[in-house]
């Protein structure tokens, strides 16, 4: 938990591949040290940055070797979403769920800005349906995770737009409706009781609350 390690903390782990960083939302700005830390990490694979300040404050210093990123619970806005996509160019896995007014704008821009992806967790609320099927775009991705699909029915709205993406991805993504375990790093929005969809262990897109 940033502020609790020194700036230098990370100094002699150079090798380190995977890096989780949590902070509340009131520490002071100063004390962030989330930048020095990566501009010491040259192999870092896996990184997850949970609440704390904007998106912007760190954008530019992910390394490039990162293929797996987690953005839960902090604010964003889309320049520094499309700065940090630059720092990235081979990420494979995205857990988006930034606080925001342009959540969906967030969706929109995920096909340009991170191609090469194959799993994506997002949140379906507020996204419009075009924005959705955009995803369709996505040659590689496999998996889409929807975080807040507990709050839908089985023949909710997403059903259908899960079965439009299944048939514009020529059957290539499928949906397994499941459920983990709730984070507790994830927006507070998230932090709502709903039912449980059945599931269908035939297929590969992913719908988990």
């Amino acid at each position: 938990m940033d502020p609790m390690l020194s700036p230098v903390a990370l100094q002699g782990l150079p090798s380190l591949k995977s890096l989780t960083q949590y902070r509340g939302w009131t520490l002071d700005s100063s004390l962030c040290h989330l930048k020095t830390w990566l501009s010491m990490l040259p192999l870092l694979s896996e990184l997850s940055i949970s609440l704390g300040y904007q998106l912007g404050a760190n954008a530019n210093s992910v390394p490039g070797t990162v293929q797996s990123l987690s953005l839960k619970g902090m604010v964003g806005e889309l320049k520094a979403l499309r700065e940090m996509a630059q720092q990235v160019p081979d990420l494979f896995y995205l857990h988006l769920d930034l606080c925001g007014h342009e959540r969906h704008s967030f969706i929109a821009e995920v096909p340009q800005l991170f191609p090469k992806l194959q799993s994506l967790k997002m949140r379906h609320h507020s996204v419009p349906e075009t924005e959705f099927l955009q995803l369709a775009q996505m040659s590689y991705l496999k998996h889409i995770m929807v975080l807040d699909a507990h709050n839908l029915s089985p023949n909710s709205a997403l059903m259908d737009l899960a079965h439009k993406l299944h048939i514009q991805t020529n059957n290539r993504d499928h949906v397994i409706h499941s459920s983990e375990a709730k984070d507790r790093n994830v927006c507070f929005c998230a932090y709502e009781i709903g039912p449980v969809l059945p599931c269908n262990l035939d297929n590969e897109f992913l719908i988990i609350h």
